[in-house]
């Protein structure tokens, strides 16, 4: 191995192992702990495996086998851009809808007060007994 070859190693494992202490600490979602996990384990099978990615890339006509790794990361960035954007998205839906239903929730009580208790009868306006 190389100069190289190590500090990406190193690296890639350091990356691998600050994923794993956020899952531990909880601070990384469940919803994507496998996913990063995965990404960890590329990178490292990225480094291990380097020549292989080089024979790839010539494979597919790219001469320099670290462009090819590059464009690959910049296709999934975009998709995981993507992904994060809509799952966003859903998440603000779902607030709107929260503060809408809030808002409505909020008038029937103020509405409600506004009558207030009916102290002729001695009957409460706000009891729906």
């Amino acid at each position: 191995m190389d100069r190289l070859e190590i500090f990406l190693f190193t690296t890639s494992a350091a990356m691998l192992t600050i994923i794993f202490i956020l899952l531990r600490h909880r601070r990384l979602s469940e919803y994507y702990a496998l996913f990063w996990i995965a990404f960890g384990i590329l990178l490292v099978c990225l480094t291990v495996f380097r020549h292989q990615i080089d024979s790839l890339a010539a494979a597919l006509g790219i001469q320099y086998g670290p462009v090819f790794v590059l464009t690959m990361g910049l296709l999934f960035s975009l998709l995981l851009n993507l992904h994060l954007g809509l799952r966003l998205n859903d998440a603000d839906d779902k607030i709107r809808a929260i503060a809408e239903a809030l808002a409505i929730v909020e008038a029937n009580r103020d509405q409600n007060d506004e009558w207030g208790p009916d102290t002729s009868t001695g009957t409460d306006h706000n009891n729906d007994d």
